[in-house]
């Protein structure tokens, strides 16, 4: 056994999860020529992520479910990384248009559920993006009315994006905390707790609350390893 593999089979999950998520390297390759700028698909990440679920021996699942509100219909992706034993996760949903020119129905539901499952991996993985429906045509808006109703939307998924970002938060200071349970030294915790560095100051920057409940557990814990 190569000391690489061993070192691999002596991480810990969390561990894992975070060596993915900083190792991910993910470029917006493609170009929305009506908006003029790059974005990146569901297929793009993918490619991306198999090189190294296959070297940290995890596995992803996403899964598909539709969920009616009102009458409009949404599609809830949940997208997996299991090593058997244990699991994290994360969901994103799609609403269904009503109509898209050129697509028959079974294709507007495959348009959402690609949509749906690239932005349950952006937050399991931590990808930033801040551009909505990528690859959408922008060049031809309707009146004024639909541009107000356009406009309203995009509030709507403002307030869906922050409350994903919040839940986004919690799940990585529930990660880092497990995390830090593990430690059997002193030593060892300043170890873990500086591999999660990059993650304590996103924590920092987006819920200062969760970065300072994170920091006491580490330092109540680390009296206790003295």
């Amino acid at each position: 056994m190569t000391k690489e593999i061993k070192e691999t089979k002596e991480l810990s999950f969390f561990q894992k999860i975070n060596k993915i998520q900083t190792e991910l390297v993910a470029p917006k390759d493609l170009n929305n020529k009506f908006g003029n700028y790059k974005y990146r698909s569901c297929e793009g990440i993918l490619k991306a992520l198999k090189p190294l679920l296959q070297e940290y021996e995890l596995i992803l699942i996403i899964q598909d479910s539709i969920e009616q509100v009102g009458d409009r219909f949404y599609i809830k992706a949940k997208a997996t990384i299991k090593d058997g034993d244990k699991e994290i996760f994360a969901v994103a949903y799609a609403r269904e248009a009503l109509t898209k020119k050129g697509m028959d129905e079974s294709q507007v539901t495959g348009a959402a559920s690609s949509y749906a499952r690239k932005y349950a991996l952006n937050g399991l993985l931590c990808i930033d993006d801040t551009k909505d429906a990528d690859s959408k045509d922008n060049s031809k808006e309707g009146d004024t009315k639909e541009k107000s109703h356009v406009k309203k939307i995009s509030n709507v998924m403002d307030d869906e994006s922050k409350e994903i970002l919040n839940t986004m938060n919690k799940k990585s200071a529930d990660i880092i905390i497990e995390a830090l349970s593990e430690a059997t030294s002193k030593d060892s915790l300043d170890e873990i707790y500086i591999e999660y560095k990059p993650d304590m100051t996103k924590l920092y920057k987006y819920n200062t609350p969760l970065f300072n409940k994170v920091k006491q557990f580490k330092e109540d814990l680390s009296t206790q390893l003295q």
